[in-house]
């Protein structure tokens, strides 16, 4: 079992971002020009009360997810082979980037039906003593500490990884689930506290008749979480060089043991 070393991990992940924050800018803008786009035309239709906003938000999700799908593909492949983008950088959502969506999202649909299941049969059983914050708190830390022990297969799908199994990712993180989920923690909670309080502005300012103000706003504080995409996705990276083996990593065509700078 090969302990990973968590906190030179989550350093070398923020280090890796920011000296690249340029290419970062880069592989990320126009996925962000597409989305604001989008979000902006809906709201200039004006389509009142919640039926608007939600559209709105469902629009901006539904491109985000897909964006950030395709940001961290690219940002995985720049730390696991060295891949350096060509000067122009066009919006690219192939068949490694599909499949990268198509299994977060398995992953995501799975742990939802688990939970819910879960609270839903906490429920019936405790009745008037059941905690929702507390008890969906430790429900979803639970169902994290399992998705980090796959996580392996996840960022395997990047660089074509074929041999990389969810049980074998999940061999080769034991004795290491609660590294990978804190250093996943510390290297994204970050970014998602700095955009609930983003978001909680831009509610503030809508509500006040400023609406364009707040998704402006709203628009800032997703840009902001490309930040995030790019730290996590270079933690997972790391995790991958450091827990493969030296064979499989090779014919991956991963490089050393430190994310390249």
């Amino acid at each position: 079992m090969t302990a990973f070393p968590i906190w030179s991990a989550v350093a070398t992940s923020y280090r890796h971002t920011f000296a690249n924050l340029g290419l970062l800018v880069r592989v990320s803008w126009q996925w962000f020009v597409l989305i604001s786009a989008a979000v902006l035309t809906l709201a200039a239709l004006s389509i009142e009360g919640e039926v608007g906003q939600t559209l709105v938000d469902l629009a901006a999700s539904a491109l985000f997810t897909v964006a950030s799908c395709a940001v961290a593909v690219t940002w995985h492949r720049i730390a696991l082979i060295g891949l350096r983008p060509r000067r122009r950088i066009t919006i690219v959502f192939g068949l490694r980037e599909l499949k990268y969506f198509l299994l977060s999202l398995a992953i995501v649909l799975a742990a939802f039906a688990v939970a819910l299941t879960l609270i839903l049969t906490l429920v019936q059983m405790v009745g008037p003593g059941f905690y929702p914050r507390t008890t969906v708190a430790v429900i979803l830390l639970g169902l994290l500490l399992i998705i980090t022990r796959i996580s392996l297969r996840i960022t395997a799908v990047t660089i074509d990884d074929r041999t990389m199994g969810f049980a074998r990712s999940w061999r080769l993180t034991r004795g290491n689930t609660w590294r990978l989920t804190f250093g996943f923690i510390a290297c994204t909670a970050p970014f998602f506290g700095v955009k609930y309080l983003v978001d909680q502005t831009a509610a503030r300012l809508g509500e006040s008749g400023m609406a364009a103000a707040g998704t402006g706003v709203g628009l800032a504080g997703g840009a902001l979480m490309f930040l995030g995409i790019a730290v996590g996705a270079a933690f997972f990276s790391q995790a991958y060089r450091a827990l493969v083996p030296a064979a499989q990593k090779a014919a991956a065509g991963a490089l050393g043991t430190a994310v390249s700078r």
